[in-house]
């Protein structure tokens, strides 16, 4: 079975890459400025604040809200669970071995934010609005943010983090580094995260619901899950980079690695 790691690695990857570009345009509100005759060869999906759809009543906007919410949930769920250590053995153990486990997780964290943007509801209902210039600069938000998650994916390793070098049978060096967009920020990932989710001119309910049960999602794992989980695997580096940069605001001057000779 090992054989059909490789071919599923990279039909998982180019699926998830889909999705990225997908997520691009849809959370960014790009969809107008795709050529027709990309968008023939590409499918993508509507807007995730579609400015075809008029703004709901006042009765149908809970309803659409939570509709709306189940796919997030979906996501957020799924992806606390596939992420412990606990379930990765499991996987590992059940279904040959360690080169399928990442690709498996990656799929099905593209399959629900697929879901998510295929039955998302629009819900246009205005919370609050920028005036130029500040709401142009805000259009190029989501783009630039996505492009810091992507650049930040390399600094990390991009093949890895989806899953390919697994399905290759190659081993990533999972020595600590903090460089480039890590020197600055313990996660840059999610610092582009939040950047694409909250750029809009136009804060919509539907919008609204996204950005923050998306943020709740990161800060959550991140502090009650992924860092714990670091310090227990690096607990003298770890803890030292915790002091000296910021977690998600890149306001650190840069890190600089412990000195082991003065410990």
């Amino acid at each position: 079975m090992s054989v059909l790691a490789i071919p599923f690695g990279f039909a998982v990857y180019v699926y998830s890459l889909w999705v990225f570009v997908c997520m691009v345009v849809w959370v960014g509100n790009y969809n107008h400025l795709v050529p027709q005759e990309v968008a023939a060869i590409v499918p993508l999906f509507p807007s995730m604040d579609d400015s075809a759809t008029a703004p709901l009543e006042e009765a149908a906007i809970v309803p659409a809200l939570v509709h709306d919410a189940i796919p997030l949930l979906a996501f957020a769920i799924t992806h606390i669970i596939m992420a412990r250590r606990w379930f990765k053995q499991a996987m590992e153990r059940n279904i040959y071995g360690d080169r399928f486990e990442r690709s498996i997780f990656v799929l099905v964290a593209s399959v629900c934010f697929h879901w998510m943007m295929a039955t998302w509801k629009p819900v246009n209902n205005l919370v609050v609005g920028v005036p130029a210039p500040l709401s142009n600069l805000l259009l190029l938000g989501p783009f630039l943010g996505c492009l810091v998650v992507l650049l930040s994916s390399f600094n990390l390793d991009h093949f890895h983090l989806f899953g390919l070098k697994q399905s290759l049978g190659l081993r990533a060096d999972l020595s600590f580094s903090a460089t480039y967009f890590y020197a600055v920020v313990r996660h840059p990932l999610m610092l582009g995260f939040f950047i694409a989710f909250w750029s809009t001119p136009m804060m919509t309910y539907g919008h609204l619901l996204f950005a923050v049960t998306t943020s709740v999602f990161i800060i959550f794992t991140v502090y009650v899950f992924e860092e714990p989980d670091l310090v227990k695997a690096l607990p003298v580096e770890y803890p030292h980079y915790q002091k000296n940069v910021w977690a998600f605001c890149p306001l650190s001057v840069g890190y600089k690695p412990i000195n082991k000779k003065k410990l």
